[in-house]
Order: structure tokens, then sequence, then C-alpha cells
């Protein structure tokens, strides 16, 4: 077993200098769906195989004739965007790079706190007019403008794949509702009891959020009502006009 393993790392060391051979970095475009080193290799074997056949003929057509159709990138997006950020690879170029870096060099991203409630709107709709022409779309709930420019600004700092055409749709969602700035205006935010939420005694929210709403114990009862609802059984609750929602948005009364 020992042995085997040895082999398998010897393998993968050989594979990592043939790709520095050809002055390209596989982790740039790859990333392994396994711990076992011998179905890395395998992974890394393909990939080798694949771009040296590319780099024979430098054409996606001649490519694609040999049966070569899609090139292994991780993530697949589309067959387009997968061969855009191969051919940029072998090329030894960049294949994600951050929104921000994507903008105009003169355009100028304004922090948030340098910005009055009353400037923040005419911001926003700026940035947002600028993401749109580079293939970058909000489709976000009804927030609070500041709220909205602030995620915004630190989305815009993260790396991304680069895609040639199409585009992509910021929504804020990742599936996980207590880390979710757009929980308190989301219908399965507000209707899905997570662990998070029964260990604060309320609606769990970040803390991006919290300068904007604030939670009440009630939150947790209203969540734990439409959880067994959801599930098809009785549940009761004495619900007053005030504690509707269970949340309340700073500088109401």
């Amino acid at each position: 077993m020992q042995d085997k393993n040895i082999s398998a790392l010897l393998e993968n060391q050989q594979l990592y200098q043939e790709f520095n051979h050809l002055d390209l970095d596989p982790d740039e475009i790859w990333e392994y769906d396994t711990e076992d080193l011998e179905l890395k290799n395998n992974q890394l074997k393909y990939l080798l195989s694949f771009t040296r056949s590319y780099l024979k003929h430098c054409s996606r057509q001649v490519m694609e004739i040999s049966g070569f159709m899609f090139p292994p990138v991780y993530p697949g997006i589309s067959p387009e965007s997968d061969w855009y950020r191969f051919e940029r690879w072998t090329r030894g170029e960049s294949v994600r790079e951050t929104i921000r870096a994507q903008l105009p060099e003169a355009f100028e991203v304004k922090p948030a706190e340098h910005l009055s409630d009353e400037a923040l709107p005419d911001e926003l709709d700026r940035l947002t007019e600028a993401l749109a022409e580079k293939g970058y779309y909000l489709d976000l709930q009804q927030l609070p403008d500041r709220l909205v420019y602030e995620s915004v600004l630190e989305w815009i700092g993260e790396e991304i794949e680069l895609c040639p055409d199409g585009g992509w749709h910021l929504d804020g969602c990742t599936g996980y509702c207590p880390d979710c700035i757009q929980r308190p205006w989301c219908e399965t935010g507000q209707e899905t009891c997570w662990p998070e939420d029964e260990d604060a005694g309320m609606m769990h929210l970040p803390e991006a959020v919290k300068k904007f709403v604030s939670a009440s114990p009630v939150s947790l009862a209203l969540l734990l009502r439409d959880e067994v609802r959801e599930d098809g059984d009785d549940f009761e609750y004495d619900e007053t006009e005030e504690d509707q929602e269970g949340l309340s948005a700073f500088g109401e009364n």
C-alpha cells in the first residue's frame, strides 16, 4: 500500500513537471473533486493530453473534429465560456478577475461611507449601469439602497470566472438563509427556520443587515409556525398586529 502511494505521488510530481515545461499551472483551470491521488493523476493526465493536442493545432475547430469537444475546465459553464477560459489559460492569461478590474479604468467606485443618503441612489444607478455594460446584472429584492450599494462593493471585489458573452446575475443568494442580505425581504427566508435561528432565539441576520433591520424573539415563533405549516401540521399562535413579521425597520415607529 505504501509503495502504491509513493508511486502515485511520484507520478503526480511528474505530471506537474510536464505542465511546468509548458509554462502552465493546471490548478488555475482545474479543481479536483477527489482526495484520491490516483484519480487526481487521471484527471491531470487527461488535461495534459487535451492541452498538448490543442497546443499542437491551436484550433478549437480541429480539436472538436478530433473528438475533443469540451475542454476540461472548472467550473464548466458553457462551451463558449469553457473554451474562452481554456484558450486564455494556454496563452498565460487570467481566467478569472474581480468585477472591479473589468470596469473601465476611468470609472470611479466611491466608498459607501463617502456618500450621503441623498447622493447614494444616483451613485447606485451609475454603478448598476456600468456593471450591466460588462454583463453583470443585479437581481435583488427591494432592499435599502445603502445595503445594496455596500453589498455590491463587496461582490465586485471578488474574483469571478470570465465569460465572453452572456452575463452573470448577482442575486446574493447561496441557499444559506442565515447569511443572506435579502432574508428579511425574501419569502423563502421568512418561512424557513435554520439551526442558527433557534440558537439565536430569533431570526438570524448577517451583520450587514442588522444596521437596517432588527429581529425580535417573535420572529423565531413565526419561522417555526411557517415550517410546521409546510409540513401540513396544525400550529396555533396568537399573532398581534405588531408581531406580524417579527422584524422592525430602523427609523420606523
